[in-house]
């Protein structure tokens, strides 16, 4: 989620709350809402987060589910990865209703899940928010509590208690939920390492995209979000490495550069078993054939048997110039088409 004042790293809180009404998107004000509901369901949560610290030492003993983590740049297509996968496969996954209970997302689930409609995948998101209670959501609200409220900046390494914690907590979601849990946060991919040798039976989905659209996508971010083409937005935009003399062109240009520098440097460093790639416009023009490797990956020789799946139709590939054709193409000569 945007989280508004809940994280640093957004520039006049006050203007994306106007933004975000002002902008149309459903899935702009069902964040909105959802933001006053963290607040008016606060005593709702102490309360069952007492329940929430019994069941995290139940945590302590292992569970043999895997964890599926769909990872990638800022505006790369991960969220729409992540809705299709949670909608056609039984993955447990934190949805937008945990994260009204930051501090008893199991226990509040566990209670409240039956409740939420079921129906078709609905893919409209505002950055990474989506609409529905039941839909997935990025899950900041438990991230946080290892990695820390900076968005742009996760630590380099846990403490032993901290990993400890971290791997009670997923243990005890996935002896509650009994079956697979996925999740979509694209700051893990600054920290696949760390990840990687904290929890147990992971599996990073490594999403890209054209580095083009992806730049552009981060160049309209910083207006819809920050208000304003010269202030930085997403993973990278704020690391001490952008040029402050530079263009806004120039500086997403070098963003998205870096990301993907980065990516291909995180992914070299853990098992090479461990990471599945998948490029945006190839998952949106077959995203059956997607979908069904990730089934038979997770759940193996069960796949064919206890799971049906359909065809699953097209989705729109995103890719149009949105600027005009003298930005567009010093975009591309900046990322060296």
């Amino acid at each position: 989620m945007i989280g508004l004042s809940r994280y640093r790293n957004f520039h006049d809180p006050v203007g994306v709350v106007s933004r975000a009404l002002r902008s149309g998107s459903r899935a702009a004000r069902r964040m909105l809402a959802r933001e006053l509901a963290v607040v008016l369901l606060t005593p709702v949560d102490l309360v069952l987060s007492v329940h929430e610290q019994r069941l995290e030492h139940v945590g302590e003993r292992p569970s043999q589910h895997p964890i599926v983590l769909v990872v990638g740049p800022p505006r790369a297509g991960t969220t729409l990865v992540y809705q299709t996968l949670a909608h056609h496969l039984p993955f447990s996954f934190f949805n937008n209703l945990s994260s009204l209970f930051p501090r008893s997302p199991i226990t509040a689930c566990k209670a409240f899940n039956r409740f939420l409609p079921s129906g078709e995948l609905n893919a409209d998101s505002y950055y990474g928010n989506t609409v529905e209670l039941g839909a997935p959501n990025d899950g900041f609200h438990v991230w946080n509590r290892w990695l820390g409220e900076d968005r742009y900046h996760p630590p380099s390494h846990l403490s032993v208690q901290q990993q400890a914690s971290m791997r009670s907590f997923f243990n005890a979601w996935n002896h509650q939920f009994d079956r697979p849990f996925l999740n979509k946060n694209n700051r893990n991919m600054m920290c696949l390492e760390l990840l990687d040798s904290t929890l147990d039976n992971v599996t990073f989905i490594v999403v890209k995209r054209d580095p083009f659209y992806v730049a552009q996508s981060l160049l309209k971010a910083r207006e819809d979000v920050q208000g304003d083409r010269s202030i930085g937005w997403g993973a990278g935009a704020d690391d001490g490495q952008l040029n402050p003399a530079a263009s806004p062109l120039e500086q997403v240009a070098d963003q998205t550069r870096r990301l993907y520098e980065q990516l291909e440097m995180s992914e070299r460093r853990v098992p090479a078993a461990s990471v599945v790639d998948v490029q945006y416009e190839q998952f949106c023009r077959d995203p059956t054939s997607f979908v069904c490797m990730i089934r038979e990956r997770v759940w193996g020789a069960q796949a064919t048997s206890d799971h049906t799946l359909g065809t699953i139709a097209p989705f729109h590939v995103r890719n149009e110039d949105r600027l005009s054709e003298g930005e567009a193409n010093e975009l591309r000569r900046l990322l060296e088409y």
